[in-house]
């Protein structure tokens, strides 16, 4: 089945510091399953649009790409979910102009979207295992997951069953940036 979503990709200090954790968790330990299948760390805002509605949405969000702002989010270090593996994830404190930005998405998409939201970034999942948890978040001790990211843009990616996420369509947020 193949779907929609729309991301945030990380940039700067974020996206190196997820890029090496990624590095550090498949050389070391053969956890892969998020970086094999994501062409950029990233954040959701939001998923589960059905890949009927690609034209819809992505006029949706060149209107609002156009009217949001562009602001900081502050990363709030790691975190687990406890599922079947462990989800290692970095943790987003999320300002109200990215609020504000999903909110007017999900009005326009009649909230046909996947509802459990949280701000995180998995970093690993699937291929991740309880035993070796403790040795994979000693991986990540020092990498610094607690700092600011501009958020300049939005994507939309195809989110499909057994192949990996791609970027279909990018949408540069309103210049005029507003401190969060």
């Amino acid at each position: 089945m193949k779907l929609l979503a729309v991301i945030v990709e990380f940039n700067s200090t974020m996206k190196t510091n997820a890029l090496e954790a990624w590095k550090r968790l498949k050389d070391k330990q053969s956890i892969s399953f998020i970086s094999d299948n994501s062409p950029c760390p990233h954040f959701m805002l939001l998923s589960g649009v059905s890949f009927d509605r690609l034209s819809q949405l992505r006029n949706i969000l060149n209107e609002l790409a156009s009217e949001h702002p562009r602001c900081q989010i502050k990363g709030n270090g790691i975190g687990i979910f406890v599922r079947d593996t462990p989800v290692i994830h970095i943790r987003w404190n999320i300002c109200p102009n990215i609020t504000s930005l999903q909110q007017d998405i999900l009005c326009q998409l009649c909230n046909e979207v996947d509802q459990n939201w949280v701000a995180k970034s998995s970093l690993a999942y699937k291929d991740s295992s309880y035993e070796s948890l403790n040795v994979s978040l000693g991986l990540l001790s020092d990498l610094d997951f607690e700092s600011y990211m501009h958020v300049e843009s939005i994507a939309i990616y195809r989110i499909e069953t057994g192949r990996p996420e791609k970027k279909l369509y990018e949408f540069m947020l309103n210049k005029l940036e507003q401190s969060s």
